[in-house]
């Protein structure tokens, strides 16, 4: 499918989006992000979202060239552009990836213009069977560099990905010192005792981890607390969340099943319910 992207002050067709070989986000890996997707073709948390980029550029002292109000603007006219060149298509939902790289460098190292940029894609929804059945993780020893930051680094995951495809794995999960932390683009959960649990240090906060834990209070019993392998173990149900994927019930961690049977959980299914009600109602 054709798609728009908007790049360094330009809508401009996918084909010919294009940044510059000298760009530091290319040399040096330098660079922050943000994914977002919509749901009816309205943007889903968009304000979250782009708080989280700006405070990602914030940290790695990147300068936005852009205001909030106008990122905003300019992803709903992606919306506008993108469905005139999809009219023949129905119920089309997009993804947007918002990325700042540190641009144009005299001396390979510090950024002199940042560039900017917005992609537009299909959401990469996972079949339908991950959701019935539950998914398969593989464990990682390492620990993010600067977690509390999106950016463009996933040299280390990228670097066993299609290992871990070819061995059925679904995700990887981060455990670094004794301590599990997140995966490699969702958050973690376990359920122990009918509560939930979520590490609260070295992560990510993720934007759909913040809806979930806001949409089970008051129902679902729920504490931050960062926890260890042992205890992912001994768990009764873990699933992951993330953007794209939403909620995802994990059934196995290597080849050890995840609570008695290694199936997906009455918590984890009533915690997907709520999040599909949240979506449902629209207000966001």
């Amino acid at each position: 499918m054709k798609l728009i992207h908007f790049v360094n002050g330009n809508f401009i067709d996918s084909k010919k989006a294009l940044i510059r070989v000298d760009d530091l986000g290319i040399l040096r890996g330098f660079g922050v992000f943000d994914y977002l997707r919509t749901y009816n073709q309205k943007p889903f948390l968009l304000d979250d979202h782009i708080d989280r980029f700006l405070n990602s550029a914030k940290y790695a002292g990147l300068s936005v060239p852009y205001k909030k109000d106008e990122i905003k603007e300019v992803i709903y006219k992606l919306i506008k552009k993108n469905n005139f060149y999809a009219s023949q298509k129905q119920n089309i939902e997009y993804a947007f990836r918002i990325v700042l790289t540190g641009g144009e460098s005299e001396d390979s190292k510090i950024s002199k213009k940042p560039s900017f940029f917005i992609l537009t894609e299909e959401p990469h929804v996972p079949p339908s069977n991950i959701y019935k059945n539950g998914a398969k993780v593989f464990l990682l020893n390492y620990q993010r560099e600067c977690p509390e930051a999106k950016t463009t680094n996933y040299f280390v995951p990228l670097r066993i990905w299609k290992d871990v495809k070819e061995k059925g794995g679904f995700e990887v999960l981060y455990h670094f010192q004794g301590k599990v932390t997140e995966c490699s683009t969702s958050n973690f959960f376990i359920v122990k005792n009918q509560k939930v649990i979520t590490p609260k240090s070295n992560i990510l906060k993720g934007i759909t981890r913040k809806i979930v834990l806001d949409i089970i209070n008051g129902k679902i019993g729920y504490k931050e607390e960062d926890f260890s392998l042992k205890q992912v173990f001994e768990a009764d149900e873990a699933f992951l969340t993330s953007t794209d994927k939403e909620i995802v019930p994990v059934v196995k961690i290597d080849n050890l099943k995840i609570g008695k049977y290694g199936r997906v959980g009455k918590i984890t299914q009533k915690i997907s319910s709520l999040f599909q009600d949240f979506i449902r109602e629209g207000k966001f």
